[in-house]
């Protein structure tokens, strides 16, 4: 998911129970259950500003750098395109935000207070609008002007926005496909096939995985809600 948690091996849904120390907030987590004190909703908070701070420092100093205007450009749509994909997913989570746009010193941000969910909306659809106009077609392993229309128009259905979702995923048409067969979507030697919008690309080997391997889980309830005819539901 474009969220990166992978919950996978945490549990067996069929007992109900958590797995004891850092199992138990991942738990929680994928039973939706609240508890501000959980770690794993800590280091979504600190990884989604982190995330944040670092695309406005490309922002705020790339003025100061001689490079060529349409490279310049070209950077700044990536970074806006990741703020924008953060703030995003933060929203989603925690509604009202503080809405951050140029780097600032620890000082500052110990000051600030959270803006409102329409203010957190208008500054993700400015980042992935001057995306979509600023980034190419075509860039291996990084965002492009397609996958910025794309979560554009995402973030206009998630407003039930109908008009601008419409016009603005029309733009991708012809641009992306259905695979046939729904597994080839996910094999390791098909990894940027015609049905990826926007993927993150990690280096092999099998440090920072994020999961612990505790068996495989089940999730019956999940499950139940497919129809049996679905291609998805073996791959559950």
């Amino acid at each position: 998911s474009e969220m990166g948690w992978e919950l996978k091996g945490l549990h067996d849904a069929s007992d109900g129970e958590a797995s004891s120390g850092a199992g138990k907030d991942v738990f929680d987590v994928d039973t939706f259950e609240d508890n501000p004190l959980s770690d794993v909703i800590d280091g979504a908070w600190t990884s989604v500003f982190k995330t944040i701070f670092d695309a406005n420092a490309v922002i705020t100093r790339i003025d100061n750098i001689e490079i060529d205007d349409a490279l310049k450009n070209q950077y700044l749509g990536e970074a806006r395109f990741l703020r924008g994909l953060a703030y995003f997913n933060a929203v989603r989570l925690w509604g009202d935000l503080p809405v951050i746009l140029t780097e600032i010193t620890p000082q500052e941000a110990a000051g600030l207070s959270r803006d409102s969910v329409a203010d957190v909306y208008t500054a993700i659809i400015a980042d992935f609008t001057f995306a979509s106009k600023n980034l190419p077609a075509s860039l291996s392993g990084r965002a492009t002007s397609g996958a910025a229309k794309a979560f554009l128009g995402k973030v206009y259905l998630t407003q039930k926005d109908w008009s601008n979702a419409a016009t603005t995923l029309q733009e991708l048409v012809g641009d992306y496909e259905l695979l046939s067969n729904v597994e080839d979507v996910f094999a390791l030697d098909n990894e940027d096939n015609d049905e990826i919008i926007f993927a993150v690309k990690f280096r092999g080997g099998s440090d920072g995985l994020g999961h612990l391997g505790f068996g495989t889980p089940s999730y019956p309830s999940l499950s139940a809600l497919y129809d049996v005819a679905d291609n998805r539901l073996p791959l559950l």
